[in-house]
């Protein structure tokens, strides 16, 4: 399949010869046929000039291994019509095909082949998150073209189904900007294509406090992280990114610290749940990439349910009568590890409500990177996410606040409008979202009845917090 691509090209080549593009992908590759068709219009006739070449997809820098920069095949990958016309008419396809059936290239995989010959014309690789190679984790976004992989029909059919129905709504938003490749792409293997070079720092400051850009209720984005479903209480038109963490990862340096005592027997669980602490950091910066002027970002895993309309009532009180304009935010379920010289953290699972400008903050000072490496590589490699985020965020100053609003280990109370989110412990997927939509039905009839009880002393964080209860999340007795 690999020695032969190049032959299959060739006879794409034959048979249709005329058109203004061709699309290469995988059988496991979903492609979203409105986006595409959206994009390669809006590339033919406001991004790119008549002779201009394109190779575009989800890249990948192998310069290391001599051999480019390419473009991975199962995200889908995207060439002008007469780039590979003019790769044929020069001879150099021809040439390519000999190497990759008997000549050098015998070993190169298909989607180095099409990089490496390509580049004999000078045409190299552009970036673009519209190709996804590793996820389809956001396949229902309109911004999305094709995504890599959708192993079986059905999966697929059903992926085309709700971005079908996403699209209508967003189609607004698939303008030249989101079509011309990325200036700047982040070419490393990474589990998601992106651009590099968000906007951060005072530029995003300044725009938020315009008022024509604060909506009455604030805005918030959520990361659920997950098998990459998304959860009933996400709606399509959510500022949303499901986090699906690697199943394999590099292994921990030797000096790495183990905190025994804190970790207790989760030091024995599966490779794969520690490649998600060691990326939990990845995901978040992914996060703001995404969505880079929102007042607020929420926190949560697959197994959390987040009743909205409370969720909402907090960030409104918030945002208006309780926190300074300047004030850091980092809230939810609380638990003190001080003793096991951690910090006092935010237990996942509850939530995890963090102001926008605050981990804006954390991202400008050049602190979210220095973390992302001391747990990916270093000596937090031992520690879990939510230690990790603890320990970044007090890097600037921001330490952890409690608010009973949040529940990491129980929905007992899920029908009180106080409750903004909690983790209830149901068995058996098939079960679990039928479990919460009841949650969720249950909270919102007797939010209607109760309001009025989520007022300012609600919203506000605890001044005294039960730190030693990681059972349940409470202020102290005073309060």
């Amino acid at each position: 399949a690999q020695r032969n691509y190049l032959l299959g090209l060739k006879g794409m080549l034959m048979t249709f010869p005329t058109v203004d593009f061709y699309f290469l992908a995988d059988t496991d590759t979903a492609v979203f046929r409105e986006s595409l068709d959206v994009m390669m219009h809006v590339l033919q006739t406001s991004v790119l000039r008549a002779a201009d070449d394109l190779y575009m997809g989800h890249g990948y820098d192998l310069s290391s291994s001599n051999v480019g920069r390419i473009i991975m095949s199962g995200g889908g990958v995207l060439v002008r019509g007469h780039t590979l016309r003019r790769l044929a008419s020069s001879g150099v396809l021809l040439g390519c095909i000999e190497e990759s059936l008997s000549g050098l290239w015998c070993y190169h995989h298909l989607d180095w082949t099409v990089a490496e010959c390509l580049a004999r014309i000078n045409v190299t690789a552009s970036g673009h998150p519209a190709f996804q190679q590793n996820t389809c984790n956001e396949h229902y976004r309109a911004e999305v073209v094709a995504c890599h992989p959708a192993k079986h029909r059905r999966v697929q059919q059903a992926m085309i189904e709700a971005h079908a129905a996403n699209f209508a709504a967003n189609k607004d938003k698939l303008d030249a900007t989101w079509a011309f490749p990325c200036r700047s792409y982040n070419w490393r293997y990474d589990p998601t294509s992106m651009c590099k070079g968000p906007l951060f720092g005072a530029q995003v400051e300044a725009a938020i406090s315009q008022k024509m850009l604060r909506p009455i209720q604030p805005t918030v984005a959520f990361m659920v992280m997950g098998d990459g479903s998304i959860p009933p209480w996400i709606a399509l038109q959510d500022n949303a990114m499901m986090f699906l963490p690697p199943q394999n990862c590099s292994d921990c340096p030797r000096s790495a610290e183990k905190k025994r005592k804190a970790s207790g027997n989760l030091l024995l669980a599966p490779k794969p749940w520690w490649c998600a602490q060691r990326h939990y950091m990845v995901a978040v910066e992914k996060l703001m990439q995404h969505f880079p002027l929102v007042d607020y970002y929420f926190l949560a895993s697959a197994s959390a349910v987040v009743f909205r309309d409370s969720l909402e009532a907090l960030l409104r009180l918030l945002d208006t009568e309780v926190l300074q304009k300047d004030e850091d935010l980092f809230m939810g379920h609380g638990f003190d590890l001080l003793q096991s010289k951690i910090a006092r953290i935010i237990l996942s699972d509850g939530g995890i409500l963090i102001r926008g400008h605050t981990l804006r903050r954390l991202a400008n000072t050049g602190h979210l990177s220095w973390c992302i490496e001391k747990s990916l590589h270093s000596c937090w490699c031992w520690h879990h996410l939510d230690w990790v985020l603890a320990e970044c965020f007090a890097r600037i100053g921001v330490l952890a606040r409690g608010h009973p609003a949040f529940q990491q280990h129980t929905c007992k109370d899920s029908s009180s409008p106080r409750l903004v989110a909690c983790s209830p412990k149901v068995g058996g997927s098939n079960g679990v979202n039928a479990n919460v939509q009841k949650l969720l039905a249950a909270h919102r009839s007797n939010l209607i009845k109760d309001a009025s009880e989520l007022d300012k002393s609600w919203a506000a964080p605890c001044k005294r917090y039960m730190w030693k209860h990681q059972t349940e999340s409470r202020c102290g007795d005073d309060e």
